[in-house]
């Protein structure tokens, strides 16, 4: 998947849930990777700022954890801002 990679990398570096610093597998967020890039390749979504990015992320997470509603997206948006300017520049 295009960018796949680089999320996955991304979002294993901001460690948000805190699973990496527990000890799992680095290939811990690569399932809310492949969605992100999808959604930022195949989405109807033109403005994929690291504002939207961030949302993404919010829901993602929340479908993937079992969050009834998805974290703050201030939480999201350090991954989000890194994630934006590795696809973006």
């Amino acid at each position: 998947m295009r960018y796949k990679q680089q999320i996955a990398e991304i979002l294993v570096k901001h460690d948000i849930e805190g699973f990496i610093r527990m000890g799992a597998p680095i290939d811990e967020y690569d399932s809310e990777a492949e969605i992100l890039s999808n959604r930022l390749v195949f989405g109807a979504c033109t403005d994929n700022n690291p504002s939207v990015i961030a949302t993404m992320l919010a829901f993602i997470f929340a479908a993937s954890f079992g969050y009834d509603t998805p974290l703050s997206t201030t939480v999201y948006m350090g991954a989000a801002s890194d994630i934006h300017k590795a696809i973006y520049g």
